[in-house]
This record gives C-alpha cells, structure tokens and sequence, in this order.
C-alpha cells in the first residue's frame, strides 16, 4: 500500500471525510479513483457522519492525557477535533519516505549515495539505514515505527491502542519537529523558503506527478527533498491548526 501523510482532526479521520493527494489529482483530472486493501478488497471512500465519531475520539483523547500526567508528563488540554477544521495532506509514499531516510544517513556516516531508488524497494535493508536504526532506531520518531504524531509540547514514544482498538505507536509533533530540524542541520542547512519550495504547487507539476506514479525510479535526492518538506508542512500545519500529524497506509 501507499503512503500518505494526513495532518487533521481525527473526528474528520475517521468519518473519511478528506483525499488523499492522488485521489485530488485523479479527480482533478477525471480520472477515477479507487484504494483496495492488501487483500484487494476495495475501501469505502464515501464520507459518513462525523457525530459517530466525536465521544470515542473525546474519550481516547482523555485516555491518552490520562496516561500522560500518571506517568508523569505534566497536564493537557484536549487538542483539536472541531470536524471543520481544514486538513493537509501529502504524498511521498514509500520509497519518497526511504529515500529521506538514505539521505540522513549516507551524510551522517559518509556513505555513498544510489543516485536513483525504485519504487518498492526495501529500504530498511540498506546497510546505511540499518546503521541509522542501530544508532538512533529507540529513540527517533521517523525510525521507531510512529505512526501517530499528536500536537503536544513535549516529547514521547508510546505504545497504545488507536480510538478503535488497533495497535499504534505515538509520538509528538514536537519530537518530530526536532528530529527534522536536526536532519535539515546535518544534510542541506535550508532556509524555510528553500524548504516549501520542495514541496510547492510549482515543484510538484502534473507532470512530476505522473512520472511519480508511473517510473520505476526516481531521483534520490529530489525524492528526499520533496518529502521532507510534505512532512516540514505537516508540522507547520498541525502547529497552526492543533491537530495530529498521521501516517496513512
């Protein structure tokens, strides 16, 4: 399955009641859109209503405050979940993700660099970022197999059930923040217009779009670069909006 990045309130989560960056491209260009599951079962897209929603979410967000301030990580107030906030989302899938990480540690440890990553391929058996996960995998949001970012001012992993009883590991947008500050310090040093850049309407023309999702390959570096400013947006945009940074697969 693909990999978007989802930045929103979870009431509007659930209730499906968002896109993904290919299915506004899709529709963009009338084109039909489907997402099926491992099994190819075909998801239901259509929107449902958010008020079946907002108790449980309330409830977990409670849950997981609660969890915090017992073991010792101070009091908070509920974050955002008003269904009518906007929502952002973003499309570096998987190999955009691996290649970010390759980037990190072809610098960090002097490695060379594939000038190109296919589509598919297994990152996390890369010598260079099997290193990276050695060094940093316990304590790194972006290694540790997060999930879930929430909008809180300190920094965590933990282990937890989502609102409807699946597993999933927490972070924070915070932690996040710091780990991309750190990446950006290490790799390219950009300035924050450099850094949207990457990411922009211009950057991510109909064309690199396409090429995207029908290469086989695609430029390292570039792929690094656009997918960390999806997720320098991400955090831009829960920051403003109070709202959960979300890997969705």
């Amino acid at each position: 399955m693909g990999l978007d990045i989802y930045t929103g309130t979870l009431t509007r989560y659930y209730s499906r009641d968002w896109k993904t960056s290919i299915q506004r491209f899709a529709e963009d260009h009338g084109k039909g859109y489907s997402r099926v599951d491992p099994d190819g079962n075909e998801y239901d897209l259509e929107p449902t209503n958010p008020e079946h929603y907002k108790e449980d979410i309330g409830q977990w967000m409670d849950y997981i405050l609660g969890s915090l301030e017992r073991d010792g990580g101070g009091t908070h107030d509920r974050w955002n979940d008003d269904d009518g906030c906007p929502y952002y989302t973003g499309w570096p899938d998987w190999d955009g993700f691996g290649a970010l990480l390759m980037v990190t540690a072809c610098n960090l440890y002097d490695e060379p660099m594939p000038p190109k990553v296919a589509k598919g391929w297994k990152y996390h058996e890369e010598p260079a970022i099997d290193m990276l996960y050695e060094d940093y995998g316990e304590n790194m949001t972006l290694l540790s197999g997060v999930t879930w970012w929430l909008p809180l001012p300190l920094r965590f992993i933990m282990d937890a059930s989502k609102p409807y009883g699946e597993d999933v590991r927490l972070g924070t947008v915070a932690g996040l923040k710091g780990e991309l500050r750190e990446i950006n310090r290490n790799v390219w040093d950009a300035d924050e217009e450099t850094i949207l850049g990457w990411g922009s309407p211009e950057s991510l023309s109909d064309d690199w779009m396409v090429a995207r999702m029908t290469s086989g390959e695609s430029d390292t570096e570039e792929l690094a670069k656009v997918t960390f400013s999806i997720l320098h947006r991400a955090v831009r945009f829960s920051e403003e909006h109070d709202v959960p940074v979300i890997l969705n697969f």
